[in-house]
């Protein structure tokens, strides 16, 4: 004989389990709670919206709301117990049977198909062309003649004599523009500069304006007629005249940057300067020491330090400086996007803050 399934095998009459009998109780309560909570929130909404007639008697208006509040409060606990209840694992109780019955029938009604045509039909949102379109460059002609053009101009020997010929163009790409301070008799300032050192190029933005040179010679004329005028300018450090800055770790925390500095001057290297990093909200010194490495062409190429593996015989780790990306601001005019060794400008006067506005903040 095989097991038989306890859904399917006939419950005792009058059998009951005492989970069953405690769970069909407190379902039986609950279903009184709640009779009685619509009941009372009933009555309750019906005093607070009656305009015309308020509540005589507010006493009993708060003992109808106390007693909603007991009912609501026993209505959890009940619903609290019933949920603890153990499943029934009895045979032959009557109750379980029902309740098995009931899902049951719930789990054998069939799914009907809805009729085909009632069935929405799949659309074909996208029709592919019948006949392919055909895409052409209307500019391929003339990509093929710049090509075309170019081979010409690299293999045409002439060139190189041309680019000798003029080192002038070829340097005023790397020279950078003089930021002179916009004001509004700029037109004199320039008639000035046009008439001492020759025509330039002048761009305005961001309240000043780029003077661009076309030779160093003309830069550097410009600059000292700028200097002996007295107007606000400041310079752009080039790009291949920026120094290299990284970072040397793995060294002691007292170690002396004047001796890191002439160390590496001794392997070669162009040291602006050294500088011991600190944390950035405590001030605390931390072992990293930033290193500006200048460019020249006697001395090493400031990339070799990457290479470089021991410093005063001690083992050490160069790494690329990362520096926070802020603004840079100019300690001597208190502007911004300048440093203070390339400013000409007369410095920014504040006022301070009067004692009783301070005392307010």
């Amino acid at each position: 004989m095989g097991d038989i399934d306890p859904r399917t095998r006939p419950a005792v009459p009058g059998s009951y389990c005492e989970y069953c009998i405690e769970k069909v109780r407190l379902e039986s309560e609950i279903v009184k709670s709640r009779v009685k909570l619509e009941g009372l929130l009933k009555l309750i909404k019906s005093m607070e919206q009656d305009y015309y007639h308020p509540v005589d008697d507010p006493e009993e208006y708060k003992t109808y709301c106390a007693e909603y509040k007991a009912i609501e409060t026993e209505l959890e606990k009940l619903r609290g117990k019933r949920n603890f209840i153990p499943i029934c694992v009895e045979l032959n109780c009557e109750i379980r049977k029902i309740d098995s019955d009931v899902e049951d029938k719930i789990h054998d009604i069939k799914y009907n198909s809805p009729n085909r045509r009632k069935i929405a039909k799949a659309r074909n949102l996208f029709n592919s062309p019948a006949k392919l379109i055909e895409i052409s460059n209307k500019y391929e002609v003339l990509n093929s003649e710049e090509i075309n053009e170019t081979i010409e101009v690299n293999d045409n020997p002439d060139n190189s004599k041309q680019a000798a010929e003029e080192p002038g163009k070829v340097e005023k790409s790397k020279i950078p523009p003089i930021m002179l301070k916009y004001v509004k008799n700029y037109v004199d300032i320039l008639d000035v500069i046009r008439t001492t050192c020759g025509p330039t190029e002048n761009k305005f933005g961001n309240g000043y304006i780029k003077i661009f040179t076309i030779s160093i010679e003309q830069y550097q004329k410009v600059q000292s007629t700028l200097k002996v005028q007295g107007f606000d300018y400041y310079l752009v450090r080039p790009i291949d005249k920026r120094p290299l800055k990284v970072v040397i770790k793995d060294l002691s925390l007292d170690h002396d940057t004047d001796v890191i500095k002439n160390c590496l001057k001794k392997h070669g290297f162009v040291i602006g300067k050294v500088t011991r990093l600190t944390q950035f909200r405590t001030r605390q010194p931390l072992p990293f020491f930033l290193v500006e490495v200048g460019k020249s062409e006697i001395s090493t190429k400031p990339e070799e330090i990457f290479k470089l593996e021991n410093l005063n015989h001690l083992s050490i780790t160069v790494d690329p400086y990362r520096g926070r990306k802020k603004t840079i601001q100019c300690f001597k005019c208190n502007r911004f996007n300048h440093t203070a060794e390339l400013c000409s400008m007369t410095p920014q006067m504040f006022k301070m803050r009067p004692k009783s506005y301070n005392n307010r903040m």
